[in-house]
């Protein structure tokens, strides 16, 4: 209970939960969340903030709408958001985005950075449930607009323009070429090419009963796009082990997961740009995350990994 104490007491968290209309007498906070608050209240609902940073409420927006559509087409949960007294979904209160909802029964079974721990029987069923989630949602998605939603391709040019010493030339450059072909890929999409992209898609977001996944979080930067994306970040998460001294590229697992996922040959050259893609994404992202633990470390881990991945694709 004492690390939310540090940004949030007790009376500022029950302030907010009342905006819900929760009377609330325990917080306790998600330890692996790292760019939110994340707080499960009496056990029942979960308080989740997000950052006030420049086109939040849009990106909320469009989030909720995109999980409006996939809800009648996918049979896991997604968070159902609770309403406060004037009908939004949302409040906003120091400087951050608040939504509360109720806690979706099931477990999750590990963060972001300890992957390993999950079995080998969950780890593939985290591979076909991506799978599955791209298919049903593939050509579906027709009244989402694609140009309001977030551009991954867009970011990782803001990222690039700003890195520094922390990529080498070499690395820059083949960043580069990465975005180009990505690039020219994505301008020949079709709509029947476009589906649900989770964004954030790894076991420390899924809610699992059994072997099976009943539940997806954490969906703020879910949107319209190309399955490869997300396959992309999901394999890059799979890939890293922390409990290496420094990343080490397992081939044997790499080719392991694409197996699960099932990806066709053809997609594996452009698979690979959007890997490249993503490993440099996380290495700037870890260069200024100040509140990751152990960020030093991470970022160093990361480094190495952008560097293999530029060698080696």
């Amino acid at each position: 209970m004492l690390l939310w104490y540090a940004y949030f007491n007790f009376m500022d968290l029950k302030q907010i939960a009342g905006r819900f209309g929760l009377d609330v007498s325990r917080f306790d906070p998600v330890r692996h969340a790292v760019l939110s608050d994340v707080f499960i209240c009496d056990e029942k609902y979960v308080l989740r903030s997000r950052t006030l940073e420049t086109g939040v409420f849009e990106r909320f927006k469009n989030e909720q709408n995109l999980l409006g559509e996939i809800r009648r087409i996918v049979p896991v949960k997604f968070p159902e958001l609770l309403k406060t007294e004037t009908g939004d979904n949302f409040i906003t209160e120091q400087e951050s985005l608040w939504t509360a909802y109720p806690f979706i029964p099931g477990e999750i079974l590990c963060a972001w950075w300890n992957l390993e721990k999950l079995s080998e029987e969950k780890s593939k069923n985290t591979f076909l449930t991506l799978r599955e989630l791209h298919e049903n949602t593939r050509g579906k998605l027709v009244r989402i607009d694609i140009r309001n939603e977030y551009h991954f391709l867009d970011d990782v040019r803001e990222r690039l323009a700003d890195s520094g010493s922390e990529i080498t030339e070499r690395e820059r450059a083949r960043v580069k070429k990465a975005i180009e072909i990505v690039n020219r890929f994505e301008q020949n999409l079709q709509e029947r090419d476009f589906c649900f992209v989770h964004g954030d898609y790894h076991p420390g977001n899924v809610i699992f009963n059994g072997d099976k996944i009943i539940g997806l979080l954490d969906t703020d930067w879910s949107r319209k796009g190309h399955c490869l994306e997300d396959l992309a970040y999901t394999l890059m998460m799979f890939l890293r082990n922390y409990q290496q001294q420094q990343f080490h590229f397992d081939f044997e697992n790499y080719s392991k997961f694409l197996g699960w996922y099932g990806i066709q040959e053809s997609d594996i050259p452009m698979f690979r740009e959007y890997f490249i893609l993503y490993t440099f994404y996380d290495t700037h992202l870890f260069r200024d995350l100040e509140q990751l633990p152990n960020r030093d470390r991470v970022f160093e881990f990361q480094k190495r990994f952008l560097e293999d991945a530029c060698q080696r694709f």
